[in-house]
């Protein structure tokens, strides 16, 4: 595996490493190295090596614009190479478009099948991303190099070079299809399920001390742009004559979104009543979903969004708490189908508060949502247990001893 990032990081990574590991697959995951991690070591039975290109933005992001423009990362390419020679690879997994062209290059020249996991609409996610930044030449530079336009032509040719692709959701391989002309079969659709384990993470009963008395929204997750969490806020303001109301937001973010939700909050005058908890453990998110009022997924609905789905709307069904998302056609599809949840139009803060206060008035109902999501998750199939069948079935038809 190839990773355009640092591990661990990644839980879909993880889990499909793991998932390969019991079934007697021996997984190397060649990913990016910060100054205090280990060049190599085995961890979660992966065997780990580690490239350092850089750890400051500015080396960072001349990487980035020499990858983009080539679309070739000379580094990892080089050692690409070595590490194939060292360990006999028979099959290259490479994780999403920023490193796909340097690990189908290097496949094609060593005979070796490629699969290419695409973990989001990656094109359209390079408009989003950004769309908050200030800084002028990383403007610029985003404008240059990580256009949409340029993206989407690199995204063909990757899909059409690759063996294999997967998709995170079915949304996305109608894209690839519609877009690229790319065979069905070519697909497979391995979503972003969480596994019943993670019902055994060890409870925190202390995580809302400071609102123990408060009916609690959460968003956990990373924090971006797109992710929506400035409509809760902003929806926040009509609910002020329910002063037990909290939203509490955990995860982390550029200095640029975290100042700009900050001062959202500020000018709508609720700030007391949003509770920013910064970077959280992964290991603690039971704890925070299970013991919320609501489970909260507000993301913007956009060419990025409606392609893809979070890994924590399974761990929010897990938890037993009724799930409120935005009308992303992933998300709205899932909460609708198996009545765990709410839906309001994304970007809309009023239909937001609308249907907060439609749960927070009805407990029963929202005691049935959350029941539901648990039988779809423990009991039903949007667990990482059924998904990752898939992902063997697939491995086993590209693998050389299948042929």
């Amino acid at each position: 595996m190839v990773l355009n990032s640092f591990y661990p990081h990644d839980i879909r990574v993880r889990k499909e490493a793991e998932t390969l590991i019991e079934a007697g697959y021996q997984v190397f995951l060649l990913c990016y190295k910060r100054r205090s991690e280990k060049k190599a070591e085995v961890r979660d039975g992966i065997q780990i090596h580690r490239v350092f290109i850089g750890e400051s933005k500015v080396s960072v992001g001349i990487w980035d614009v020499i990858s983009s423009i080539f679309f070739y990362h000379p580094i990892v390419g080089r050692i690409l190479k070595k590490f194939i020679k060292q360990h006999s690879i028979d099959l290259l997994h490479v994780h999403d478009l920023p490193l796909a062209g340097t690990v189908l290059r290097v496949g094609k020249r060593h005979d070796i099948p490629v699969i290419l996991d695409l973990h989001e609409n990656y094109p359209e996610a390079l408009s989003v991303w950004f769309s908050w930044r200030k800084n002028a030449l990383i403007r610029l530079k985003n404008y240059l190099f990580f256009n949409y336009k340029r993206w989407h032509n690199y995204e063909k040719y990757a899909v059409k070079q690759s063996d294999r692709v997967i998709a995170v959701v079915d949304e996305m391989k109608q894209k690839l299809i519609s877009d690229h002309d790319l065979p069905s079969e070519k697909i497979t659709v391995i979503s972003n399920t969480e596994s019943c384990k993670f019902k055994e993470q060890q409870l925190n009963l202390n995580v809302y001390d400071d609102i123990s008395d408060g009916f609690v929204l959460l968003y956990a997750g990373y924090i971006g742009p797109h992710r929506g969490v400035d409509t809760v806020i902003n929806a926040m303001k009509y609910l002020k004559r329910y002063p037990s109301i909290y939203f509490v937001i955990v995860g982390s973010a550029s200095e640029d979104v975290m100042s700009y939700l900050k001062e959202s909050a500020i000018r709508n005058g609720n700030e007391q009543n949003i509770i920013f908890k910064g970077f959280q453990p992964f290991d603690t998110f039971y704890s925070y979903m299970s013991q919320a009022s609501v489970n909260v997924i507000p993301h913007k609905k956009n060419g990025h969004t409606d392609f893809t789905i979070p890994h924590k709307i399974y761990q929010s069904m897990m938890a037993g708490k009724p799930v409120l998302v935005s009308s992303c056609e992933p998300l709205k599809r899932t909460v609708t189908r198996y009545q765990c949840g709410e839906v309001f139009e994304a970007d809309n803060p009023a239909d937001c508060a609308n249907k907060i206060e439609r749960i927070y008035h009805d407990q029963k109902a929202a005691a049935k949502m959350g029941q539901m999501g648990q039988r779809a998750t423990l009991e039903g199939h949007l667990n990482w247990e059924q998904t990752g069948k898939e992902l063997l079935t697939l491995y086993e038809s590209i693998t050389p001893d299948n042929g």
